[in-house]
């Protein structure tokens, strides 16, 4: 379905995301989880925290962070009543921060075992 270079990423990003996958003997897509006690924590909450990307869509994000359960979990239906009211608080307060925050359908994760959404500031370019 997708033609031609992916435009979510630069092609230096790019080629860093590939190379992870290849040399990293811990990444597998259907069990990588995020390794929170050595990931750069930039906000910190009961059950979330919100941690840079590593591979961010910096060809079309400004910036591109991630909003990660505390407890490793892969789907939203899994999630329990604390951890989807905290849920629901923290989205509520990043309207001045983002503009906008996305979930991955499954078929297109490249991290499936630990639940995470997409926090997005788009790059805007002047006319």
């Amino acid at each position: 379905m997708k033609q031609g270079r992916d435009i979510t990423r630069t092609r230096e990003m790019e080629k860093k995301y590939k190379e992870f996958k290849l040399q990293s003997a811990s990444y597998n897509r259907e069990k990588f989880i995020f390794d929170l006690k050595n990931e750069e924590v930039l906000v910190k909450y009961k059950y979330w925290v919100i941690i840079p990307n590593s591979f961010p869509y910096d060809g079309v994000l400004q910036v591109h962070h991630m909003l990660v359960p505390k407890r490793f979990f892969s789907t939203s239906r899994e999630m329990n009543e604390e951890e989807r009211n905290e849920l629901e608080q923290i989205k509520e307060g990043m309207d001045e921060r983002y503009d906008g925050i996305f979930e991955n359908f499954t078929h297109t994760r490249s991290v499936l075992a630990h639940y995470h959404l997409h926090l997005m500031l788009l790059r805007h370019y002047e006319n």
